[in-house]
């Protein structure tokens, strides 16, 4: 059985642009999370210990651009269009890439003697995980290396 390559691609391809949203969304949720145990436990903001949600929303915003181009990416690899490989293989590498960059580091927060905040710290792209990125990664050098895929 002979496994069209584009097919293979696509679906790698796919599953990582919907990964990436399902991640995108989850860094909204993740920063509504921690604004809502701040002020309700400690009746504090993010101003208040030092955190800008900015960086969330560059995560959320790369996280998306990443996962809605490779959903379109993979679209337009299944409707056999020409040189979409080399498109996602360069989102692959900057997916990847940017799980890696680090734009705030980790913090804690001093409420009382007795009691402190440890933020994590914000990446540029997804909340760390290396699933997605990596499946990516692995279709753009699918494509771009294998002429044909056979599968027995």
């Amino acid at each position: 059985m002979i496994l069209e390559k584009n097919y293979l691609i696509g679906i790698l391809t796919a599953i990582g642009g919907v990964g990436l949203l399902f991640e995108a969304f989850n860094v909204l949720a993740q920063m509504i999370q921690l604004e809502d145990f701040l002020s309700i436990s400690f009746n504090l903001r993010f101003s208040d210990v030092g955190l800008d949600p900015v960086f969330y929303y560059i995560n959320f915003a790369m996280t998306l651009i990443y996962g809605l181009l490779s959903i379109f990416l993979a679209i337009m690899t299944l409707l056999n269009k020409k040189y979409v490989k080399y498109l996602i293989f360069i989102i692959g590498i900057a997916s990847f890439i940017s799980i890696f960059i680090i734009i705030r580091d980790t913090q804690t927060y001093e409420i009382s003697p007795s009691i402190s905040i440890r933020l994590s710290s914000i990446r540029f792209s997804t909340t760390g995980n290396a699933i997605e990125p990596f499946l990516l990664l692995l279709a753009g050098v699918f494509a771009v290396s294998i002429k044909e895929i056979k599968l027995t």
